[in-house]
């Protein structure tokens, strides 16, 4: 009997020991899934201009570089809310083209879409030119 019982133990110790690895083997894949998003949304990004960084903080985060607050015109610009409550990429997406959503249409903001040759329209009636960096960096 005892040694029945000695070998049960050992039994479950090496089911333990299955069990502890697997939990380890999965707490690594998730670890790794977590920096692959993080790489693949930038997080770890390298080789941004100064600009090109205060801009991405700006439009992913709603935060300027000095610190200062920023507002936000929601509601086709009619609606003052803190950027960093609801920061550009909240509404126009990571790529700029917008998506609908609740009955809300952000509008593109894609380099694409500013810079058409004969402008662009919004829902709401407002129209403008095509934009050039320096129109862009006038409006932003």
């Amino acid at each position: 009997m005892r040694r029945r019982d000695t070998l049960s133990r050992a039994g479950a110790g090496s089911r333990a020991c299955a069990w502890l690895a697997r939990v380890r083997c999965a707490i690594a894949c998730a670890c790794l899934t977590l920096l692959g998003a993080l790489a693949s949304q930038g997080a770890f990004a390298t080789g941004l201009s100064e600009a090109e960084a205060r801009g991405k903080r700006i439009y992913f985060d709603g935060e300027s570089a000095a610190g200062r607050p920023i507002t936000a015109l929601a509601a086709g610009g009619t609606v003052p809310v803190p950027a960093a409550v609801l920061p550009c990429a909240g509404c126009h997406g990571e790529d700029g083209r917008g998506r609908a959503e609740g009955g809300v249409v952000p509008s593109d903001i894609s380099w694409r879409t500013l810079t058409t040759p004969y402008g662009h329209d919004h829902a709401y009636g407002r129209t403008h030119p095509p934009f050039d960096e320096r129109s862009l960096a006038r409006a932003i």
